[in-house]
């Protein structure tokens, strides 16, 4: 859990893993990774880019068990080409750590409201590159709030899960 308090994130980290244990530390209001995907989705303009310090995502921390502390990176924004992910024109968040061995790249469409239709993730692994990625292959707006009786189980399977 991270509270931002004036100038720094107050961050609280509990895990059943003795090495980790449970944690509190205060690190430097910097950027988030998790944040950067709400961000491209208000406004990729606010997006940061060149060289600056990253908390990486709190998931890769955790699944790789990474010591919880900002990170160098760069990043940039560039046009990207795929017609297989939109018929619209699309741009490329190029996210890439200088400091630990990963890279995000996230792919969206270049106008309001700005729908992210594809993501890659780069981390190393025994021999070579592990990537994970995905892609944006269906769409529905619902009032998803209202759907959890018995009776909906009928989009998970429309949902592919």
């Amino acid at each position: 859990q991270l509270n931002l308090r004036e100038n720094q994130y107050q961050v609280i980290s509990h895990s059943y893993f003795q090495k980790e244990g449970d944690q509190q530390l205060q690190i430097a209001a910097k950027w988030l990774e998790d944040e950067l995907w709400t961000r491209l989705r208000l406004n990729p303009a606010s997006l940061p880019t060149g060289n600056f310090e990253i908390l990486p995502s709190a998931l890769y921390l955790r699944f790789r068990h990474k010591p919880i502390q900002l990170e160098k990176a760069t990043a940039e924004i560039s046009d990207f080409s795929d017609e297989t992910l939109s018929d619209k024109p699309l741009k490329a968040y190029s996210l890439n750590y200088s400091t630990i061995r990963r890279s995000l790249k996230i792919i969206y469409e270049a106008e309001f409201p700005f729908k992210i239709v594809a993501w890659e993730e780069k981390i190393p692994g025994a021999n070579d590159w592990l990537t994970t990625s995905a892609r944006k292959i269906s769409e529905t707006v619902t009032d998803y709030w209202s759907k959890n009786a018995v009776a909906d189980s009928v989009y998970r399977k429309q949902f592919g899960f």
